[in-house]
């Protein structure tokens, strides 16, 4: 949509003209995250109220133990678990995970990751790890809500290699089951939910590199993994 230089000339006059008439009149509005404040923002900032998304935290019960979870679903007790969930897309960036991860792998070889969701880059995605020879790569296609969460409850590292994404509630999901979280900077919930260094990092979008370091940091530490995800639910709580 955005590659139409004619359709860019008429999102940018509409927001010199009819979107600022509507912020104008507005009593209030309303942004999800601090990172949606923008230059054309910033004159209305007396009104500016932000409301993040938000999940019940109620709503997400680990019932079993993760030793029992891992017996479940076959997954060794040594094995360091990481985890994305999301829609299997360009948009999702997890071909950027998946080359991080192999070199995670290749210095760490006691780790897996868990890839849950959908999408029409599955059999792509597939492919490279088998090309690559990227060893313990998990896909588990689409998974029920009870299915998914004994997953975050084995794992011990939650990543979200987004390249765009207005909020990212995966990442709210992965904090109230205690872990530690990545993310990219355009996940707009990136800059609201993480303290890098206390509960997990923010690194730029399709960085191979920085994903990699973030990674190898959390998973080669047990201590910082376990004050990570502790840190996790104090903050989503």
């Amino acid at each position: 949509f955005f590659k139409d230089p004619f359709k860019r000339l008429i999102i940018s006059l509409y927001d010199k003209t009819i979107f600022q008439i509507i912020l104008k009149k507005a009593n209030k509005i309303i942004i999800l995250s601090k990172s949606l404040l923008s230059n054309r923002l910033t004159k209305f900032k007396n009104k500016i109220v932000i409301i993040p998304n938000a999940i019940n935290i109620d709503s997400i019960v680990l019932p079993i133990s993760k030793e029992e979870a891992r017996r479940i679903l076959g997954i060794p007790n040594n094995s360091k678990i990481i985890l994305f969930v999301g829609q299997l897309i360009e948009r999702k960036g997890v071909k950027y995970l998946i080359k991080a991860y192999k070199r995670v792998k290749d210095e760490h070889g006691d780790c897996c990751l868990v890839i849950i969701g959908d999408g029409i880059l599955k059999n792509q995605l597939e492919e490279i790890c088998i090309k690559e020879h990227i060893k313990d790569v998990h896909f588990t296609g689409w998974l029920s809500e009870g299915r998914k969460i004994k997953y975050y409850s084995i794992a011990d590292l939650f990543v979200l290699p987004t390249l765009k994404d207005v909020w990212g509630l995966v990442i709210n999901e992965a904090m109230c089951c205690g872990l530690p979280v990545i993310s990219t900077k355009a996940a707009g919930c990136a800059v609201d939910m993480i303290i890098p260094g206390e509960n997990g990092f923010i690194v730029n979008a399709a960085n191979v590199e920085q994903l990699y370091l973030a990674m190898k940091n959390i998973i080669v530490d047990d201590e910082l993994t376990s004050e990570m995800g502790a840190r996790s639910l104090e903050i989503i709580k």
